[in-house]
């Protein structure tokens, strides 16, 4: 993506080193995966990374689950605990292990349960299911500061680090 390639440029004082050619190129490439992504969303498609940084499209957005302490079902609950004590669980290895040593008329009211609240976590984006049925959270967000926090502790000393919607386009060095 456009962004991920444009962080070391500036933080590490490489867009300052870059001829016009390759700004141009760069930001180019940055309008194209722009363009891009609103046609996407046109279509109600959603961009979202996850494991190592790669890019997913799927038609549901998915987001973290923020409603830290709030009431949830123990389904719900156990659905979280099992998948992220083991991420990339896949639908039969989660009713497992949420489903033990119950008797048939219980275990199949349980698997009802768990069937309903799995499908609602997965179509709300709370869950994210993959295209090889394995099961897995979306990555939080890095807060603010933590992002800004990151940016100016891997600037060289002395190096200007841009604020919060400023832009640094200084190309007369190098």
């Amino acid at each position: 993506s456009g962004t991920s390639r444009l962080r070391p440029l500036l933080t590490g004082g490489g867009l300052a080193k870059m001829s016009r050619y390759q700004v141009d190129k760069l930001l180019r490439d940055l309008r194209r995966d722009q363009e891009l992504a609103a046609r996407f969303r046109e279509a109600g498609l959603y961009i979202f990374r996850h494991r190592k940084g790669m890019l997913f499209v799927s038609p549901i957005r998915v987001r973290p689950f923020g409603h830290d302490g709030a009431a949830v079902s123990p389904m719900i609950s156990a659905i979280f605990e099992a998948v992220t004590a083991t991420p990339r669980i896949n639908r039969k290895q989660l009713a497992e292990k949420l489903i033990v040593d119950l008797a048939s008329e219980e275990a199949e009211s349980k698997k009802l349960a768990l069937t309903s609240d799995l499908h609602w976590l997965i179509s709300e984006g709370y869950v994210i299911e993959f295209n090889d049925g394995s099961l897995d959270l979306p990555r939080a967000k890095a807060k603010p500061a933590e992002v800004v926090a990151a940016i100016v502790s891997t600037a060289e000393p002395g190096e200007q680090v841009p604020r919060r919607g400023e832009r640094l386009y200084n190309l007369s060095e190098g």
